[in-house]
Formats: C-alpha cells, sequence, structure tokens
C-alpha cells in the first residue's frame, strides 16, 4: 500500500527529461485530433495498462521469475531450495537498483483517476518504496520511456489490441471506426469498416502496429460500400471496435495475406502495386540509402541513378516527396503529376505569404 496525499487525486512526479520528452511525443503520437489530448488521462493510461508488467513492480516481477525457477528447478531438495532463493534475492536486488537509479529532472503534477488510485492503494509495493508512490510511478514511467515505440504504443492501446487479439481467437469479425484530418482545422472524418482480422503487425521498422485483414468500407447505415480486399489499419487510428458475427479464414486466404505483407509492406496493403521509375541526383541516391522508413523494398536497376521501384502509389509519395529536386519520378505519368501538384501547393502556400 501506497501513501495517500492530502489532495489523493493530485499526484507531483519528477521524471528526467529524455522521458518527458517520450511522453511528449507519445501523446502527440497516439491521439488522433487534439480534442482528445489529455495529460492527465494519458499518464494514468499508461500506469494501468504497463504497471503489471513494468520491472518496477517487484512483487509481480518475483512471483514470475519464482514460476521460472520451480519449472528449471524442481526436485524439492533442501540444498535446490536455498539456490533458488539466493538467486531469486539477486533478481529482485538487480530490479530495486534499476528502479532507484534515474536522475531527477523536471517536476509535474498529474490528476490520478478512480482506477489509478485503487492500485496504488491495494499495490503489494508500498512497502519496498517506502510507502512513496511518487518513486513508485517515477520508475514506470521512466522504464516505459526506454521501450520501443511499437511497444509504448501497445501499452496505450492495451484494451483495442486485446480486444483484436480475442476476436483473432474465436473468429469474430470487427466493425471498426477510423477518425482521420482532413485539410481543415480541427475537423476530423470519420470511416467505418467491416474487418476479418489476420494479425497484428508491425511496419519493418518496428515503429507502429497495424490490424491486418479482409475489409469492406461501410456506410453511415453500416452496409457494404466496396468490395472485400486485403488492408491494414494502424492501431492508433482505430476510434471505436465492435465484435460482431463469425468468420473463417481459408488456408489460401491467410496465404494471400501473408504474400502481400511481404510485397508491400504492412502499412500499404490496401493499394495495387505499380512500377515507378525514379531518377536520382547522387545526393538523391545517397539519401535513399539512408531512410529507411516507408522506403520500397523491391526495385530494378535502370542505370547509376535511375531505378524502377514496385510498390504502390501511396507509398511512393510518402516516401519520395520529402526527397524535393534529389529524386524525379518519371514515370507514371500520373503520378508524375500528383507529385508536380503537391510541390506546387506547397510554393504557392510560401508565395502568398
Amino acid at each position: 500500500m501506497f501513501d495517500k496525499n492530502i489532495d489523493h487525486e493530485k499526484q507531483h512526479i519528477n521524471l528526467s527529461d529524455v522521458t518527458w520528452l517520450v511522453i511528449e511525443d507519445d501523446i502527440r503520437s497516439f491521439y488522433t485530433y487534439e480534442d482528445k489530448e489529455t495529460f492527465s488521462g494519458f499518464m494514468n493510461t499508461i500506469f494501468i495498462n504497463y504497471n503489471e508488467d513494468a520491472d518496477a513492480s517487484f512483487s509481480s516481477r518475483r512471483e514470475e521469475y519464482r514460476t521460472k525457477l520451480d519449472d528449471i528447478l524442481f526436485d524439492g531438495n533442501k540444498h535446490t531450495e536455498e539456490i533458488k532463493q539466493k538467486l531469486l534475492g539477486s533478481y529482485v536486488s538487480e530490479l530495486k537498483e534499476k528502479a532507484f537509479s534515474y536522475p531527477k529532472g523536471e517536476g509535474r503534477k498529474f490528476r490520478l483517476n478512480v482506477k489509478s488510485q485503487e492500485l496504488l492503494t491495494n499495490h503489494p509495493d508500498g512497502r519496498e518504496y517506502n510507502h512513496m508512490r511518487g518513486d513508485y510511478l517515477k520508475a514506470i514511467y521512466e522504464q516505459y520511456a526506454t521501450l520501443p515505440t511499437y511497444i509504448r504504443e501497445q501499452i496505450f492501446f492495451k484494451n483495442i489490441i486485446d480486444e483484436i487479439n480475442n476476436a483473432i481467437v474465436i473468429g469474430k469479425k470487427l466493425r471498426i471506426s477510423l477518425l482521420a484530418k482532413t485539410n481543415k482545422p480541427s475537423e476530423i472524418s470519420q470511416f467505418r469498416y467491416l474487418v476479418k482480422p489476420y494479425a497484428i503487425r508491425q511496419d519493418r521498422t518496428n515503429t507502429f502496429n497495424y490490424l491486418i485483414g479482409y475489409s469492406v468500407r461501410l456506410n453511415e447505415s453500416n452496409e457494404p460500400i466496396s468490395n472485400e480486399r486485403i488492408s491494414s489499419f494502424r492501431i492508433s487510428r482505430i476510434d471505436s471496435i465492435k465484435l460482431v458475427s463469425t468468420f473463417f479464414l481459408s488456408k489460401e486466404k491467410r496465404t494471400e495475406i501473408e504474400k502481400t505483407i511481404k510485397e508491400k509492406g504492412v502499412q500499404f496493403m490496401a493499394g495495387e502495386l505499380i512500377n515507378i521509375t525514379v531518377l536520382f541526383t547522387d545526393k538523391g541516391f545517397d539519401d535513399f540509402n539512408r531512410q529507411s522508413y516507408m522506403r520500397p523494398r523491391f526495385y530494378d536497376k535502370i542505370d547509376k541513378n535511375t531505378y524502377i521501384f514496385h510498390c504502390t502509389e501511396f507509398q511512393a509519395i510518402n516516401y519520395f516527396l520529402k526527397f524535393g529536386m534529389d529524386a524525379q519520378i518519371i514515370e507514371p505519368p500520373e503520378l508524375r503529376n500528383t507529385m508536380k501538384l503537391r510541390y506546387e501547393t506547397a510554393l504557392n502556400a510560401y508565395t502568398d505569404s
């Protein structure tokens, strides 16, 4: 059990500068639009979803490690039990050393919700932290900030991911709604889909999580308005999710999904693969070799600076747009014109100002 402050809802927390930067970036990345962003809401979500799995929760890690030792050293004699206790004691000591090793930084306050208060009030590790809940929370958030981005995303969206994984196991379709920003400030569009879920996968750089499966677009009355196709949906863009009817994915359909993942990458499942000819400057090709995020995987070399990529139009736009004059799309002409219009629009924005 941890102590209760005079105002038991407000919590002061001191975190290192690096950890604050990670938290600020995650708040901007995980919330689709600003109206849903709350600092306290984020901090509570991370604590509730992560505390049980964090190394800072000594009692949970102790029991987990004890179970592993029992599976390995199971003969039950006195000497074996002494070895178990020594290993267990050494393991917990390392966890404690880690939990109390994080540097001080900036202090801020957030409001604990009812669920967080309940977890802290009944937590068995209170004595280990001298009943100082701020020390325990600091260890939780510092450890969270060291995790890869896709793992942090899984923590924040734990409830959605658990529901998707449950649907996959029991063979249930999902009706999901996605939120997407429009060109107008603060305006959000909503899209509905019926999905036969196959898996949750990460992109090649292990940055974001995607729901993959067969899907159809729905109208406001939840009626299909498109043909079924293999699609992917970034987890952080899912606003709501509901389990509906049962389904079955044949071996052939599963094989087709895996083939599509290999060919397109998880971010670009819905588009058609086309041949895209790109002319690089020397600097552009050097940048291409350095920038791996969203980079097309399959290509043919024509000459030193000309390559044909086999990817979706969406992937090409997202990847090559940032190259400017150093990567010129030659073919197909429709995509070349799209890129030209994108650059002209950007130029006009600067000219008008």
